[in-house]
């Protein structure tokens, strides 16, 4: 019994010293700490009544693991931050020895925003700055002015009673510097309605890339919202079809962007709603972003797929008519999906957006499977752990592996006695 009692303390024992006494071990050594911001130029531009995904980067290049908190110091005029996840600022965190730390957050650009530089510290114990960086933020303003449009319908013999909307080149949601198929061609085009059709008037060259679309308004959807549009002269509002919102609704408020882009080397028109926690709700996961987008044909107002966020991750599903928003952790499922985020992540984790070869979106950036994540995350933790286990399981093992032996020793001993 003795024994017994004495191995389960050995047990107790290595499972505390693989825990423990790296962290003590490592204790003297320094973290080498760098903060980065993304994204950087050329990519470092927003839209106007518009939402850009500005990321943090912590990397720890040092031995031992580090406690920092990363502060806003200074925005451009006229922009609002809302974090994520819960997750707000000042930003405390604990970043891995050897590792980098991504974070997102949602800059919005209102009516009137303008140029500006994005300034965060990153501090660490007593408060002493360990590094500080500014991202300069610039506004994506319309090349082509109303008369310049009004020449160019005059050239094609229609009149100059015309209707001008000034739409948004489409930009990831999670990777601001890339497009849906991978090339950022930052700018707009105009959607030029007259008595006698429509056309589409590339900003940055000034040429007619399509005509007589499907106009965003003219799509059949179970729900509207209203988009901030330039007009020429200032913004108004554009009706655009969106999917039915089901679930909590206790985020402080929301809205919607229209962006165009080409799929499949065809027009598209994507309406994008994003819902804001910044204040209430009534859960802990306060502050919070999210979007969901739905993907539409401009050649026939047929709906393509929706594209939603799920914990740090983009996927594109087929369209449907209303999303949930799962209370207490946001993530908006397809009415049609299991509602289990377990359930989920098994059954539709292969249908995710972009069509390209990055397949998962972690925090916009690696490309991992979530259960593989958690996986990484503890990775140290687990491996010292087996470690551990491995050696409690020689403490018990090898004493059967002996006694074993030692038995079959005196059998060939008595057979050898016997013998003679």
């Amino acid at each position: 019994m003795r024994v017994r009692y004495a191995r389960a303390l050995c047990a107790i024992a290595i499972l505390i010293m693989v825990n423990v006494l790296p962290g003590v071990l490592g204790a003297s050594t320094t973290p080498k700490l760098e903060l980065s911001l993304i994204p950087q130029s050329p990519f470092n531009y927003f839209y106007p009544e518009s939402d850009t995904t500005i990321t943090l980067c912590i990397r720890n290049l040092g031995d031992t693991a580090a406690e920092v908190e990363v502060r806003l110091i200074r925005l451009p005029p006229n922009v609002i931050l809302n974090g994520r996840d819960g997750i707000g600022l000042p930003l405390r965190v604990t970043v891995r020895e050897n590792s980098v730390f991504f974070h997102s957050l949602a800059l919005i650009a209102l009516e009137n925003a303008r140029d500006g530089d994005i300034c965060f510290e990153m501090v660490g114990d007593n408060n002493n700055v360990l590094d500080r960086r500014s991202l300069s933020m610039r506004r994506l303003s319309p090349r082509l002015t109303p008369k310049e449009l009004i020449s160019k319908v005059m050239e094609r013999g229609f009149s100059g009673d015309v209707s001008m909307f000034c739409i948004p080149k489409y930009r990831r949601y999670w990777h601001p510097e890339l497009n849906e198929m991978g090339e950022a061609i930052a700018g707009y085009v105009w959607l030029i309605v007259t008595p006698q059709g429509n056309f589409l008037i590339d900003d940055n060259i000034g040429e007619i890339l399509e005509e007589n679309l499907i106009l965003p308004w003219q799509v059949e959807a179970v729900e509207y919202g209203e988009a901030r549009v330039w007009c020429g002269s200032g913004f108004e509002n554009m009706r655009v079809p969106t999917v039915r919102i089901m679930g909590d609704a206790s985020f402080d408020f929301n809205r919607f962007e229209l962006y165009y882009a080409r799929f499949e080397d065809s027009p598209v028109w994507i309406v994008r709603q994003l819902f804001y926690w910044a204040y209430g709700g009534g859960i802990e996961e306060i502050p919070d972003t999210e979007r969901i987008e739905l993907w539409i044909s401009a050649e026939n107002g047929e709906k393509l797929f929706t594209i939603s966020d799920y914990h740090h991750h983009a996927f594109r599903y087929d369209p449907v008519e209303a999303y949930t928003i799962l209370a207490y952790f946001h993530c908006p499922l397809a009415e049609d999906l299991p509602q289990s985020w377990f359930d989920f992540l098994l059954a539709e984790y292969e249908n995710v957006y972009p069509a390209s070869k990055i397949q998962y979106d972690h925090m916009g950036f690696l490309p991992v499977h979530p259960l593989i994540r958690a996986t990484r995350e503890y990775e140290p933790l687990i491996r010292r752990n087996l470690l551990g286990v491995g050696i409690i399981s020689v403490l018990y093992i090898f004493p059967k592996i002996r006694r074993r032996s030692g038995k079959k020793d005196q059998e060939a001993m008595r057979i050898i006695a016997s013998k003679k």
